[in-house]
């Protein structure tokens, strides 16, 4: 019995310093390091310019893993004309982790 109890508390112990360690790893990630690369791949996958002001990181229980895009911008190809494709103030783009393990869903369609 003393055996179940040490290796329940052992559990406990890992799982928590586990949870504060991702807690101060997301308090402390700031996603704007990236900018350059994600508007790099971005354009690559596009084949279009794309420009963005702001990213923050979103964790929630309730709507999973996401980022916050601040003033987005996608160019129109050239040979169609000058304007903005695209053009946008905030935009979320997230990943269900319930989805993601339990259904095996990459993405959920949600009106906002």
């Amino acid at each position: 019995m003393k055996a179940v109890k040490f290796i329940g508390l052992g559990l406990l112990v890992s799982f928590l310093i586990v949870a504060l360690a991702l807690i101060l790893f997301l308090k402390n990630f700031d996603p704007n390091k990236y900018k350059r690369q994600i508007l790099d791949q971005a354009r690559a996958v596009l084949q279009r310019d794309v420009d963005f002001d702001r990213i923050d990181l979103e964790v929630s229980f309730k709507e999973g893993v996401g980022l916050r895009l601040s003033d987005v911008r996608i160019a129109e190809d050239p040979a169609f004309g000058a304007e903005d494709l695209l053009r946008v103030g905030r935009l979320r783009v997230g990943l269900d982790l319930g989805a993601l393990l339990l259904k095996r869903q990459i993405f959920k369609v949600k009106n906002i």
